[in-house]
């Protein structure tokens, strides 16, 4: 595998990264889906209120994708490419259930284990 295999899918996917952070957090904000702060917590992390959250999907959709798109065929294996993508999806998943259960519920506990 040559450095070029390796830095043309990072390089790409930051660059989508990029482009996708420009349409998704403003969306995102339109949409409310902030953080919500616990009232307990210091004072000072109260201006965190109203962060976005989710935002974790345009790091790994865009990166499943230029893994897909660009290497595709990683150490000669289609399989092990296409497992590395799942993994990545289902971490994802994990997460999004996280934030949509602290933005839409209101929970700010999010997934408990």
């Amino acid at each position: 595998m040559g450095i070029l295999e390796i830095v043309l899918p990072v390089a790409v996917s930051f660059v989508i990264t990029v482009i996708a952070g420009k349409l998704l957090i403003p969306a995102l904000v339109r949409l409310k889906a902030g953080q919500s702060i616990k009232e307990i917590g210091p004072t000072w992390h109260m201006s965190k209120q109203g962060t976005p959250t989710m935002g974790g999907l345009m790091f790994v959709l865009t990166t499943c994708l230029a893994a897909a798109v660009l290497t595709g065929n990683w150490y000669g294996q289609w399989d092990f490419t296409l497992a590395l993508i799942g993994v990545s999806l289902l971490t994802m998943l994990v997460g999004f259930v996280d934030d949509y259960i602290k933005v839409v519920k209101k929970r700010n506990l999010g997934l408990i284990w």
